[in-house]
Formats: C-alpha cells, structure tokens, sequence
C-alpha cells in the first residue's frame, strides 16, 4: 500500500479493492493528536518518516472508488488513533519498532458501528541499508490488509454516535456482558466475540486430568476439538485463553486484561502455527496476523523476558507494549 519512493515518504500504491462488493465508501479519520510518525537513520542521513499526501481523507475516497467496479452499502470509516515508530542500531540491522492504532466502522445514517481495530506494537528488524524503504513497506502490507479485511469483517451491534466516536472504546465495553457480569458462565468459546458477549459453544465442555488441569475440549457429540479451534474457556469465574504456548490463564488489574508472555513466545515458528496466532490475535484474520507476528524468527533479541501483554478489550488480540519488557515478571 505504501512505497518509499523517497526513502521516508508513505506513497500509497496497491489498490483497496473489495473482491466481495460490499463497500459504497472508503472514509478516513485521521484522529492522531500527534502527526509526527518518527525517524530512521540510514547511509549516514536521518529519514523523517511521513505521509505523502496531506488529505488523506480526500486521497482513500478517490483510490477506493478507482481501483474498484462493483460497490455494495456499507460505509467503511477507517479511523487513525496513533502512528510511531522508532529506530534502533543493532549490528547490521536496525531494530524498528511501530506502534499503531487504527479502527475501522461501519457508518449508517450518522451512527457508527464498530468493525475491528489494531492497537499494538510491531518488531521488526531490516538491514539498516534498506531500512526506510522495507520499514515503510511492512506499515503498508499492515494498513492494506486492515483495510481489505474490514470490508466483510461483521461489525458489533452496539450504536456508536458520531458525536461521541471519540469514546467508542469506553461505549461498547459498557454494553459488553464481559464486562458488566461479576459471576461469569461456565462455557467454552471459539471466537473472542462469542466471550465478550458470554455466548459459549452450546455442548461444548472441558476434559481434566488427575491434576485438575484442562488437557482436551470436547463438543456435544462427545469428539475432541483440537485446541487451536478455540479461544477460550471460563471456569470457576477465571478465563483461559489458547496461545501459541499453550493456554494461559487471564488475570485482571485497573488498565484491563491480560497474561503473563512475552513476544518471542507469541511468535509463530513456522506456517503451522499462523492459524493458532490468528486465535490467539481474536478478530484478525490469518493473513493480517502473520504479518503482526512475522520478524522475529531470524533475530530473537531482547525480548524474551516475561511480562504483562494485555488483551484488547474490543478483540481480544494481544497488545505487545511500545516499550519492551514494561511491567516485567
């Protein structure tokens, strides 16, 4: 989606095409209080990193309509919260590391109906040569694919006015069960949707050892339901959560959910472990989730010690700090 034609500059480039037709409108909010993205150096030079058009808004509502022939009734609203990145000498490489918010919606007469979002910090390591080009092309392949997949994405229930699209966050958590039930139901959950409305799989139930530890799931028909199927589970009014290490157990404090890990750990190995990430990252879809987890196979520095990764209170995706190991274990 984005090119580095001048090394720093976000030039926007691959098409936005909704293969399903669904889409009327492509809108964006740029709601960053802060414009300033960040720098990297490279070839001895300090290259400022930033968007090539000024109307971005203006720029996603041409390209959207140009680059697609079959339009549906959903208004796509992409929001952009925040924006940063910062560079890192480490060898050869430099270490880059991107945070970034953006939420999408689905806008109907002035209300606005929450789609998905991506609140996390991003690692990646690039030769420092080539550093501004493939750093500003990994937020392209990021921001494309948030995009494309929020086309079909189902969006929540909960009506959002425009006036108050400031405070999404904060409306739906206050109409989610998860967060309004003080006992919560005993139940088995596939997606972090079904949890956050408290609607478990119907038959589907927990298999013990001698220990008492969950070792299977099983549906209705009594058959076993491989792991990487489900997102988790609550018993005894505790939440576990499936992850690439296995289940974790979610402990709560006063800024939300999250579990004890770390990034190194939450990184798929290999193309097997893609799917239980996309699990493990709740409302995004496989091909946006492997970019999310990718780039760390190669250089696994300084981020294997254990500390709280929160839990997006929207998609249950886990939220990697900007700081690595903030709050260590």
């Amino acid at each position: 989606m984005f090119s580095a034609q001048n090394r720093g500059i976000l030039e926007i480039k691959e098409d936005l095409k909704d293969k399903q037709g669904l889409t009327k409108s492509l809108s964006f909010i740029d709601a960053r209080s802060d414009k300033t993205i960040g720098a990297i150096d490279s070839k001895g030079k300090t290259e400022e990193i930033a968007f090539g058009q000024k109307d971005l808004n203006a720029f996603f509502n041409k390209k959207f309509q140009d680059d697609n022939k079959k339009f549906g009734n959903n208004d796509i609203v992409i929001m952009l919260e925040d924006l940063k990145l910062k560079s890192e000498p480490d060898g050869k490489y430099s270490k880059i590391t991107y945070h970034i918010k953006i939420s999408s919606f689905i806008k109907r007469n002035d209300r606005y109906y929450f789609v998905n979002r991506i609140d996390n910090s991003i690692l990646r390591y690039f030769p420092t040569t080539y550093a501004p080009e493939m750093a500003t092309e990994a937020l392209a392949q990021i921001t494309n694919l948030f995009i494309r997949e929020s086309y079909a994405h189902p969006a929540m229930r909960t009506m959002i006015p425009e006036d108050k699209l400031a405070d999404y966050e904060n409306i739906i958590i206050k109409n989610s069960k998860l967060f309004s039930t003080p006992e919560l139901p005993k139940g088995v959950y596939s997606s972090y949707k079904q949890l956050l409305d408290l609607q478990p799989e119907k038959g589907f139930f927990t298999v013990k050892n001698n220990k008492g530890k969950v070792v299977n799931i099983k549906n209705g028909q009594d058959l076993t339901v491989p792991m990487r199927e489900i997102y988790g589970f609550i018993e005894d009014n505790k939440i576990s959560v499936m992850t690439l290490v296995g289940l974790l157990d979610v402990e709560r404090d006063d800024k939300g959910m999250y579990i004890i890990t770390s990034r190194v750990e939450q990184t798929p190995q290999d193309n097997s472990s893609i799917m239980i990430g996309a699990m493990a990252y709740g409302f995004v879809g496989v091909g946006l989730a492997a970019i999310l987890t990718s780039g760390l196979n190669k250089r696994k520095k300084g981020d294997t010690q254990l500390y709280k990764v929160y839990i997006d209170s929207l998609t249950g995706n886990l939220i990697f700090p900007w700081t690595e190991n903030y709050v260590a274990i």
